[in-house]
């Protein structure tokens, strides 16, 4: 009959388990840096508008950054002037054109940003509106929507 040796501890045992905590730790925050990494490495666009209106004026302001470090084209900037891109009445402006000259696509570089400037006078159909609403397209087919501005 066999039995069983001594329940003598191993000197190791509890250095090791330390160790194998550390290492755990160790490959937990190498994958936390490595996605933090892999999510800052392309474009990141944000989309920031503002609509404020006078009696004699009304501007509608927008501005697009490239957050990231890639470069991204933009393909295309609509202004809802009247309802919202998915409503049946909607009425827009593509912004991107000054005097007939093109502006879009637009190549946006790393870090840098494009604005656009809209002016309506008193005699323009969408003088006057509660609020506008902004698209803008990238080349990648990512749509990046302002939601409702309202009118200052």
């Amino acid at each position: 009959m066999l039995l069983a040796a001594s329940h003598a501890s191993d000197p190791f045992a509890l250095p090791a388990f330390i160790i194998s905590i550390i290492a755990a730790v160790a490959a937990l925050a190498a994958l936390g840096w490595n996605v933090w990494t892999w999510r800052q490495s392309g474009a990141r666009v944000t989309l920031e508008t503002s609509a404020v209106g006078s009696e004699w004026m009304q501007w509608v302001n927008v501005v697009i950054r490239n957050k990231g470090r890639t470069a991204v084209t933009i393909t295309e900037v609509l202004l809802y002037e009247e309802g919202t891109p998915t409503s049946a009445t909607a009425s827009q402006i593509l912004l991107g054109e000054d005097d007939g000259k093109e502006l879009l696509p637009f190549r946006l570089e790393p870090q840098a940003s494009l604005e656009f400037y809209e002016e309506f006078e008193p005699d323009h159909p969408a003088y006057g509106k509660p609020g506008y609403w902004v698209t803008v397209e990238l080349a990648n087919g990512r749509i990046l929507d302002s939601g409702w501005i309202k009118s200052e």
